[in-house]
């Protein structure tokens, strides 16, 4: 669902729309931060560095916003941390 809200948001024209597709792809990315919050064990090692690759990533995707000449390092970050949830989404009974 949020890849497809993503892409509608970058197809509407409209800005009011846009500002609005914004605020329920942030709703569902919160929800789906607390199921998984809640399903996976804080505790494992592997969640724990899942979760700080991903606030890596997200920290360097707003830096390459910023500095567009970053976008490689943050593509790296994004594999990694990719790698690190495909890991742990492995384990999921």
């Amino acid at each position: 669902m949020s890849h497809l809200l993503q892409a509608l948001i970058l197809s509407e024209p409209n800005v009011t729309q846009k500002k609005e597709l914004r605020k329920q792809l942030t709703a569902v990315l919160d929800v789906t931060a607390q199921l998984v919050d809640r399903n996976v064990g804080d505790v494992t090692d592997l969640y724990r560095r899942s979760t700080e690759a991903v606030e890596q990533a997200n920290s360097q995707i707003i830096q390459a916003m910023q500095e567009l000449g970053e976008v490689a390092a943050t593509i790296d970050a994004i594999a990694q941390a990719v790698d690190l949830l495909a890991e742990l989404a492995a384990m999921a009974p």
